[in-house]
């Protein structure tokens, strides 16, 4: 089974069952503009990486390669971003925040030189969800809390910023 089968069979079974959960729920007044302008920011900072070039670059961050014929590890410059889908109320708990999830595919590049980066494409990395947390306060809908729900099987998700 190829990565990216594997990638949409996970994608099925984590998100399937909690989709028809989250039909049932409604949206509260003011929350889906918020959520929708907040991963339209998010989306908007992304693709600036991707878009980004030599002249102006964005996202650059420090990374290791492996040189599989010499058999030698590099010191590398890399770059990623994500694309997000649409995101879905998937919750709501005691205190009367609500969770919204949305899932992203994570799109990545690296090189040793910036030359050979930004000529190099863009290749298709591994997926997952944000799961974010939205509580009402002073009449203002706010992300409190968030967290990356990665599609590797790994059942303790990373806490994001």
């Amino acid at each position: 089974m190829t990565t990216k089968a594997f990638a949409l069979l996970l994608a099925f079974f984590l998100f399937c069952p909690v989709q028809s959960r989250a039909e049932a729920l409604e949206w509260p007044p003011g929350l889906k503009d918020v959520v929708t302008n907040k991963f339209t920011t998010l989306q908007t900072v992304e693709f600036a990486i991707r878009d980004s070039d030599q002249k102006a670059p964005a996202g650059i961050v420090p990374t290791f390669t492996f040189d599989r014929p010499n058999h030698s590890c590099h010191e590398a410059s890399g770059q990623a971003y994500r694309v997000y889908g649409e995101p879905f109320l998937y919750g709501r708990d005691e205190d009367g925040s609500y969770l919204v999830r949305v899932s992203f595919t994570l799109f990545y590049r690296e090189a040793i030189t910036l030359d050979s980066l930004f000529a190099s494409p863009w290749k298709e990395g591994s997926g997952g969800a944000l799961e974010v947390k939205f509580t009402k306060e002073d009449e203002f809908w706010k992300a409190s809390k968030g967290r990356e729900l990665p599609s590797d099987g790994n059942p303790k998700p990373k806490e994001s910023k």
